[in-house]
């Protein structure tokens, strides 16, 4: 089984995981930097396997 090509017009991020979890059949471990389509960003976050980012006010302080 190939992979489409990734398409550059696709809006992506990088997120950081909170939870194991399987990227691309790839075990992936708390911590890892993974980057998806921003729409499976926001479910992986709404599923509770993404970090919070942190903002600069709350890590200076």
């Amino acid at each position: 089984m190939s992979r489409k090509p990734t398409n550059p017009a696709i809006d992506t991020v990088e997120v950081t995981l909170g939870k194991e979890h399987t990227h691309q059949g790839k075990k992936k471990q708390p911590g890892d930097k993974i980057r998806v389509a921003r729409p499976i960003a926001e479910w992986l976050e709404a599923q509770g396997v993404l970090t919070k980012p942190t903002t600069e006010q709350e890590t200076s302080a």
